[in-house]
Order: structure tokens, then C-alpha cells, then sequence
């Protein structure tokens, strides 16, 4: 379980609070200096973009389950609005209008597809392995 489901979160009270923390049991990237030895540290990244509702949760959950079942891959997740993320904003394709959650792959530090079609594991596994089992 990534988040008690008990804990309540005022979401607008540290909105733009810059200490910000994901509650998962991912690894989190919180700025530029984190982002660069990851994708140093690994041929495959999968880092899920979101914030602490609902949907990201769930993106979460699937993402902490997938890491058990490819190995091969890195995954990650990075919370929207951390100020000193401005690093991800440059990445090709990426639009931070869009909706969250989403899920940005990597292979050897490059963008290879970015999905927002994160709510049911089998979804996700089968991107995953379109992208990374070539």
C-alpha cells in the first residue's frame, strides 16, 4: 500500500508548498540534479508525473506493481508541482496542461512515448512492453 487510505490531505492548503513529498513506494525525483543520475543509473526509466489524488494514486499503485515484473526498467515518479521541475517541462512532447497522471518512458536518456492512459495495469504493462521489449 502506497498511501494509508485513512490519511486525509488538504490538497489546497500545500498546493504550492515546495516541500511537497509523494507518499509511494517509488523512488522520487524532486529536481534536475536527481533526473540526470537516474537516467545515468538506468538504460530504461518509466516516471510517473502526478500529484497526491486520487488518480495518480492509482497510477502509483500500478507503477509500484509493474517494478516487480520488469526489472529491466526504472521506474520513478515525480510530483507535478514541485517548483524545481522545470527540467521535465523541456522534455520533447511534454505539456504540462495536460491531464495527470502520466507516464514518461525513456531509453537511453531519450523520450520514447509519453501516455496518459495509466488507470488499469494491463494497460500500462502492455506500453511497457510495446516500448521496451522491441
Amino acid at each position: 500500500m502506497l498511501i494509508p487510505e485513512n490519511v486525509g490531505v488538504n490538497f489546497a492548503s500545500i498546493k504550492n508548498s515546495v516541500n511537497i513529498m509523494l507518499y509511494t513506494d517509488l523512488k522520487h525525483i524532486e529536481r534536475n540534479t536527481d533526473f540526470e543520475r537516474v537516467l545515468k543509473e538506468n538504460e530504461n526509466v518509466a516516471i510517473i508525473c502526478g500529484r497526491m489524488d486520487y488518480n495518480s494514486i492509482s497510477a502509483y499503485r500500478i507503477a509500484s506493481e509493474l517494478c516487480k515484473k520488469h526489472r529491466n526498467i526504472g521506474f520513478y515518479d515525480l510530483e507535478c508541482d514541485n517548483p524545481e521541475i522545470e527540467f521535465v517541462k523541456r522534455l520533447p512532447g511534454i505539456q504540462f496542461n495536460t491531464e495527470f497522471p502520466f507516464i514518461i518512458l525513456l531509453n537511453h536518456g531519450e523520450v520514447v512515448k509519453i501516455t496518459t492512459d495509466v488507470s488499469d495495469v494491463n494497460r500500462v504493462d502492455n506500453v511497457i512492453k510495446e516500448v521496451f521489449q522491441k
